[in-house]
């Protein structure tokens, strides 16, 4: 390990920075007076240049943190598009049904249609609509998991 200012070797490990916390602790037999107490907690290894007295921090936990974080933040960023494609495939196929449907009333409005095959026309234009609302009640949904998603994002 080298000074990042100087490029000397001799580095020694010292107690700086700490984080420091104050707890209030009763003193006296029945606590009659308080008094803060300070706690020191160590968050990184810290090493001081003997040449030029530079500092040097290193934080394996922090950087492990970091890296936890990144992924996370990729793995959902991942997710975010993933139901983003899923949507642009939705509407897609609701577009496809949606053209099915206009299809089939144009053929219900030939006048030389059998009143089986209008049955049967009906029925179909009946089950591409539901399809349909039930394809956008999904959309809805994926919306919401976006949503969901953005927002663990930014906590």
């Amino acid at each position: 390990m080298k000074c990042s200012q100087c490029g000397c070797a001799d580095l020694v490990e010292v107690e700086f920075p700490q984080k420091t916390s104050l707890i209030l602790t009763s003193v006296g037999i029945a606590g009659e007076s308080n008094f803060y107490e300070i706690e020191n907690r160590v968050d990184c290894n810290s090493y001081i240049c003997l040449n030029c007295g530079h500092f040097e921090f290193f934080s394996s936990m922090m950087a492990e943190q970091i890296k936890t974080e990144r992924k996370v933040r990729e793995e959902v960023e991942a997710n975010i598009n993933r139901i983003q494609n899923e949507i642009i495939e939705l509407r897609n196929n609701s577009s496809d049904k949606y053209k099915e449907i206009d299809k089939l009333k144009l053929e219900a409005q030939d006048l030389d249609i059998t009143l089986r095959r209008n049955n049967e026309i009906q029925v179909l234009i009946s089950n591409l609509e539901n399809d349909i609302i039930n394809i956008n009640k999904i959309i809805v949904k994926k919306k919401q998991e976006i949503i969901d998603l953005k927002n663990t994002l930014n906590s």
